[in-house]
């Protein structure tokens, strides 16, 4: 899977303004997004983002990753709006 408006690279910019949501279900569906979209080529930037996290652990984000299974038509839509709301301008 690959995403057919953004690189992996500029998902990174996205995620620069998106906010780590507080609600655990939020956050594994943004992740779940970025998996739909990117397939594994996400993986660096959603480590990334998840890692300005305060309650962050690695092992827990490996887990995660690992356990979500991408689904047809899920896109990052709803982050590319998010993080334009936010201030990102592409």
């Amino acid at each position: 899977m690959q995403s057919k408006t953004l690189t992996p690279q500029q998902l990174e910019g996205v995620l620069d303004y998106t906010p780590i949501p507080n609600d655990h279900n939020r956050f594994v569906a943004i992740l779940t997004a970025i998996k739909s979209e990117f397939g594994i080529s996400g993986k660096t930037a959603a480590h990334q983002w998840a890692r300005r996290a305060p309650n962050f652990h690695s092992a827990n984000f490996s887990t995660t990753w690992q356990n979500i299974q991408p689904v047809d038509g899920v896109t990052c839509a709803g982050l590319y709006y998010e993080a334009k709301a936010n201030g990102w301008e592409g």
